[in-house]
């Protein structure tokens, strides 16, 4: 089955601002992914969280874990995004990972704001 993976992320820009002004601000990432079951899925996505992370932030060495970034699957993504965007995402199977520079590391909107 198919499950769409969303995450939550800070750029180090992003980090500085939201510690020096108090906020809470996260972008988001999204990825299909092919598991045999929501949490499989789940676990396999946080994985991808984690390289995602540590290739954001080089040798600056940020803990995607330990900054208890939102993480969730999409109960129901074609109420949230059109179709046009859905085809947007990454699809891998557990165990792959989807090519980051396609994730892009480009400034998205916190969910919500599309």
């Amino acid at each position: 089955m198919r499950y769409l993976y969303i995450f939550g992320y800070c750029t180090p820009e992003l980090l500085k601002s939201n510690e020096t002004h108090g906020w809470d601000t996260e972008l988001s990432e999204a990825v299909f992914i092919e598991a045999s079951s929501e949490s499989e899925a789940l676990a396999w996505g946080e994985e991808i969280s984690r390289r995602f992370i540590e290739r954001l932030y080089g040798k600056q060495g940020l803990n995607w874990d330990a900054a208890d970034y939102a993480h969730w699957i999409e109960s129901a993504p074609e109420k949230e995004w059109t179709a046009k965007q859905l085809e947007r995402f990454p699809i891998v199977c557990v165990g792959e990972h989807p090519d980051l520079s396609s994730l892009g590391f480009e400034k998205r909107s916190p969910r919500g704001q599309k």
